[in-house]
């Protein structure tokens, strides 16, 4: 068991609280939050399910599921074994541990790290309590049929320079109409998107006679890590590379012109893809934090992490004093300087893939030469 839930009500008070930390983050007003009891970042819990994980109370077990249990808690935890003395009291043998790197798993989806020393500890244990009870192994191929829908069909694709890109392809059952879309994911989003929305929106297309391809970059989602790529695939090379290989693979499966869309980081991308294909007859880039990004630069947490707000709350901001003052003697957050505008960039960029370090709008990062992000001008033309 990796850091249970004992009490429902406590986690859905844990809910609330990360809700509304992301909530102020963003820097939602009150009308713009949602009303919904339990939601977090826009994704809503359903009332029915919310009140049933209410009643949700294991901390005083009253029988086994199991002989044998490892219970690996969160650090902050790891000395409460009430739950595992209980499981103990009924006969079970139980052996608890810290869930070493939980914080680093669960708190941020941008800088997630796989704990794998739990990974190689779960596998030890499990190979050391489980015993083999039948010589019939699965097939090496497992069958994967179209899913057919209201108005859309969907196959399940693997592609790829190391056949390692996995994502799905969505047709109309009727006639093909229109330019074929390929939808970026953003940061490390699986490609449902966000709230399943690629998902609503591909298969909307369908409807409406327009082929699309949803799929996860290298070292994201289902998509295994590519030997050749960097352990923090955002904004590097590799994911324009896999952008080209589903443009490949979309090219094969349809006709005609082909855009691209992405949002934030799937916006740099797509941004990216379109300067370096020109098989990419429009790209659609949502909100990109950036138009390039050095390659020798890491990328770093306070790079990706803290997101622009919504005009309302600039407003709001413009209006407090302190806010004015802060203005006035030159000392905003540094952690505002670093955004991207709705500039295009600059006129004389030439399509290509050649390194140009002055097409930025105002306000984009660009690697200075102390390696911190700078300001350059959206006018500059390339060198």
């Amino acid at each position: 068991m990796l850091a249970p839930v004992l009490s429902g009500r406590a986690y859905l008070r844990e809910l609330t609280m990360w809700s509304k930390i992301i909530d102020a983050d963003l820097g939602l007003s009150k009308e713009h939050v949602q009303t919904a009891k339990v939601q977090i970042a826009g994704l809503v819990m359903p009332e029915e399910i919310a009140a049933e994980l209410g009643k949700l109370s294991i901390a005083s077990p009253q029988g086994l599921g199991a002989s044998r249990y490892l219970i690996l808690e969160r650090p902050a935890k790891a000395e409460d074994t009430g739950f595992a003395d209980a499981l103990r009291a009924l006969g079970a043998d139980v052996e608890q541990k810290a869930f070493e790197g939980y914080d680093e798993l669960a708190t941020n989806p941008l800088f997630a790290k796989t704990p794998m020393a739990v990974v190689a500890l779960l596998t030890t244990w499990l190979e050391a309590t489980t015993t083999e009870t039948s010589t019939a192994h699965s097939p090496a191929a497992i069958d994967n049929p179209p899913l057919a829908g209201d108005g859309f069909a969907e196959t399940p694709v693997r592609f790829g320079s190391h056949n390692h890109l996995v994502g799905v392809v969505s047709r109309p059952l009727g006639e093909i109409k229109g330019n074929a879309v390929l939808f970026l994911s953003t940061a490390y989003d699986r490609h449902a998107g966000w709230g399943r929305t690629t998902v609503d929106m591909a298969r909307e297309l369908a409807r409406q006679g327009v082929v699309s391809l949803r799929f996860d970059s290298a070292n994201v989602g289902d998509s295994p890590p590519r030997p050749d790529a960097p352990e923090q695939v955002l904004y590097s090379d590799t994911q324009t590379g896999d952008a080209v290989a589903a443009l490949d693979l979309l090219e094969s499966v349809v006709a005609g012109p082909v855009m691209v869309a992405g949002r934030c980081s799937g916006g740099y991308v797509a941004f990216r893809a379109g300067v370096a294909d020109e098989r990419l007859k429009a790209v659609v880039s949502i909100n990109p934090f950036v138009y390039y990004w050095d390659p020798d630069m890491p990328v770093r947490r306070e790079h990706v992490v803290s997101v622009p707000r919504s005009l309302d709350d600039y407003s709001q901001r413009l209006a407090r004093l302190d806010t004015l003052k802060r203005l006035l003697r030159g000392r905003w957050m540094s952690s505002r300087r670093c955004r991207t505008s709705s500039l295009p960039p600059a006129a004389g960029c030439r399509r290509g893939s050649r390194r140009c370090s002055s097409c930025f709008p105002t306000g984009a990062i660009s690697p200075a030469r102390s390696g911190t992000p700078s300001r350059c001008s959206a006018n500059a033309r390339c060198r």
